[in-house]
């Protein structure tokens, strides 16, 4: 038979529960921080992808306009699977010759996914990249 000291108290119980809701919340804060940036490491290759082919297109174009839409449209529709990229913006120079660098830069506001304060501390976070590639006319 138990004695009375043998059985937990209810002030064991209570440091329990207390020190499972601070691991509990440090684990989430982690566990958060390591999607947010798994999701940041996807746009981040997207955009520089985006900006890879606007280059790519910009250089065969027979006929190129500084901020030409065909180029824009090729790098936009790269970045269409990515739902964290908002108000994405693509420029391109003009080339005068062919030889030429065109350079291709695609700009974007990424959208964080959990509404976390921690996480809003960066809210105007843009990711901008740029790819330069010869112009083949």
């Amino acid at each position: 038979m138990r004695t009375r000291a043998e059985f937990p108290t209810g002030h064991a119980r209570g440091a329990a529960m207390v020190e499972m809701a601070i691991v509990v919340t440090v684990f989430l804060m982690i566990i958060l921080g390591i999607v947010e940036f798994g999701n940041y490491l996807m746009v981040n290759q997207a955009v520089v992808s985006a900006a890879r082919d606007g280059a790519r297109r910009a250089a065969v174009l027979p006929t190129l306009a500084a901020n030409d839409g065909r180029v824009a449209a090729v790098a936009l529709e790269r970045l269409r699977p990515v739902g964290s990229c908002q108000g994405s913006t693509v420029t391109n120079n003009k080339p005068s010759k062919v030889g030429d660098s065109v350079s291709v830069e695609v700009s974007c506001q990424y959208q964080w996914l959990t509404k976390v304060t921690w996480f809003q501390m960066l809210q105007n976070f843009r990711i901008d990249e740029k790819a330069t590639m010869y112009w083949e006319g």
